[in-house]
């Protein structure tokens, strides 16, 4: 009779679960247009909903460290995601899953779009496409709003921000990120001085 020892069988289960985040963003990746934060609403539906590796909570906090790093917020997040699941494995698997499809993808619309561009059909499920996208786009920020906004600190952290963004377009993302930390940081500094 052959017996798994635990390291052989925590290692198979690794690999198993490797596979089965590069399966879920494989399938995840082709199909959530628009890339990016239209992916958001997809890849939560998928892990938080359906798979249960995570909770809103967790992609709250995944989806703040995804967009505080260089690169796409989809890639970033899958392999935040993935990394988080099952570790260095599974960051590799999640980003694979991710990246594939999209390469396969631009490649071939790079091959035939300027042939197809100027085709009413093509140029108005664009549009359609375009539209969809701002929905989901709005209801993940909706979601993780209902999530992260929880007290008076992160809604006045959240309103500052928007209104500097709506005054100054000109102004860096990455400016409000880091003013946003730093604030947060501030007045849990001022809270936990005056508390004492």
């Amino acid at each position: 009779m052959f017996v798994i020892n635990n390291d052989t069988e925590n290692k198979k289960s690794k690999w198993s679960l490797a596979v089965e985040l590069f399966l879920v963003f494989l399938k995840i990746s082709p199909i959530a247009f628009g890339g990016g934060f239209a992916m958001v609403p997809v890849i939560e539906r998928e892990v938080v909903d359906r798979k249960k590796w995570i909770d809103n909570e967790q992609m709250a906090d995944t989806l703040a460290a995804a967009q505080s790093v260089p690169g796409a917020v989809a890639v970033n997040s899958a392999t935040l995601i993935g990394y988080n699941i099952n570790g260095v494995i599974g960051a590799l698997a999640a980003f694979m899953g991710t990246a594939i499809p999209t390469f396969i993808i631009i490649v071939a619309m790079g091959l035939i779009y300027d042939n197809i561009r100027e085709i009413p059909l093509v140029q108005s499920a664009t549009k359609g496409i375009q539209g969809a996208v701002i929905g989901l786009v709005l209801i993940a920020a909706c979601k993780m709003g209902f999530v992260s906004l929880k007290d008076k600190t992160c809604w006045g952290i959240f309103l500052a921000a928007n209104v500097v963004l709506i005054l100054c377009q000109r102004i860096s993302i990455v400016f409000i990120i880091i003013a946003g930390a730093g604030i947060g940081i501030l007045v849990s500094f001022v809270k936990l001085k005056f508390n004492k």
